[in-house]
């Protein structure tokens, strides 16, 4: 595990190996189209583990939103930061996406979150030649530092 970063209210911890092997208590998160295409990267990965597509759909989410399923394990979160698979996220789409991440975690007690970062968040939906990871990551905690997670 690399150094956390603290804050107010929360710690982000930089851990590497495989996101799908986070403890079962943590939630996932990465970030999608409003079409819900989820055609490459980690995004097929997700599809493929929780073939959710048309509950997702249901939920009628537009950019900026989260759409969210619920596993027996834990919650899965889909920040939606752009309206179509080819186009590039803005940092306003992902800062209301998280917006919307953290009200649903504060309402359902949710306190851990597990996201790919870095080089990952290419293969998310969010390319580094858009959003550099680094202000990405700057952008997370000053969101969730709102409020106590």
């Amino acid at each position: 595990m690399d150094k956390p970063l603290e804050g107010s209210s929360f710690e982000i911890h930089y851990v590497t190996g495989d996101l799908f092997k986070c403890p079962e208590q943590d939630a996932l998160a990465h970030c999608i189209s409003e079409d819900l295409r989820m055609g490459a990267g980690i995004a097929v990965v997700f599809k493929r583990m929780f073939q959710s597509v048309e509950e997702l759909l249901s939920q009628k989410k537009k950019v900026g939103d989260v759409a969210v399923l619920k596993t027996k394990q834990r919650y899965v979160y889909y920040l939606i930061t752009k309206k179509a698979s080819y186009q590039k996220p803005t940092y306003e789409n992902l800062q209301s996406s998280l917006e919307a991440m953290k009200e649903h975690c504060l309402k359902h007690g949710i306190s851990r979150i597990s996201m790919p970062r870095g080089r990952s968040y290419e293969d998310a939906g969010v390319p580094l030649r858009a959003l550099k990871a680094a202000e990405l990551l700057d952008t997370a905690p000053s969101i969730l530092n709102k409020a106590a997670m």
